[in-house]
């Protein structure tokens, strides 16, 4: 499949007609759920290209020269250690995210002690130096959510922009009432740090997973689209099933 204006099939062929294209905020608003869930699976190599063949590459970071407004082209490639990498971010920041929701300070001095070589968190380490912090659960859970949000922050304002758009029809007189407000993404990294940045700012509009315990979105695929289902109850049809399974053998 092929994501608009976002990623590119696992698959190469000179044509496109084999691949719908789909919108990911309103097809797959979960998304960034997925993705950061996959690096945890055993069989990394096998989820991602599972994930890729059903939602596209997830692309890379590279910056666009500045002030340039050029669609950039769909990615074509992408190292197995660069989606690993991008997976494993996604995991950190839904990882912090639901220590704070849980208010379990272990888990986040954990998760910090787990990351503190890696770039984006190792400030923080620097700052507060974790390995020390004893009886300040509020200050952990504070920097916790810090860091979630920081991270998506950076990727957002990164690769996503916000425009005005407006329907325009030859020959006619502007209709102001078909001004509205859109986002671009330069890559499928981009649209899905997007989904969590909406998620987040709905404050908190979350249920639980009823079999693995994970946070599931309730929140709108975007603030002006389409309301979840209150009564959603597992991640994925894997967690359903399994969930089924586990029944059955009581």
């Amino acid at each position: 499949m092929i994501a608009r204006s976002s990623c590119s099939p696992f698959e190469y062929r000179d044509s496109d007609d084999d691949w719908p294209d789909y919108f990911p905020f309103d097809d797959a608003p979960d998304l960034f759920l997925k993705f950061g869930k996959l690096y945890e699976r055993a069989n990394f190599e096998q989820a991602a290209l599972t994930f890729v063949n059903e939602y596209g590459l997830p692309g890379d970071r590279e910056q666009p020269v500045k002030g340039e407004r050029e669609i950039r082209p769909a990615p074509t490639k992408m190292k197995l250690s660069e989606f690993r990498d991008e997976a494993r971010r996604a995991w950190a920041v839904l990882s912090f995210y639901e220590a704070v929701l849980n208010g379990d300070a272990p888990a986040v001095k954990n998760l910090f002690l787990e990351l503190r070589a890696n770039k984006v968190f190792m400030l923080w380490d620097r700052i507060f130096r974790f390995e020390r912090i004893e009886g300040y659960d509020d200050v952990l859970l504070q920097v916790g959510l810090t860091c979630a949000v920081q991270t998506v922050e950076e990727v957002v304002h990164e690769m996503c922009r916000n425009r005005i758009r407006f329907s325009w029809e030859s020959g006619k007189r502007p209709d102001l009432s078909t001004v509205h407000t859109a986002w671009d993404f330069d890559s499928l990294i981009g649209a899905m740090h997007l989904q969590m940045w909406w998620l987040m700012a709905s404050a908190g509009d979350i249920t639980r997973c009823e079999f693995c315990g994970r946070i599931v979105s309730l929140a709108r695929s975007r603030p002006e689209g389409r309301k979840h289902r209150r009564d959603k109850r597992f991640c994925d049809d894997a967690c359903r099933q399994a969930h089924h399974r586990s029944k059955k053998k009581l």
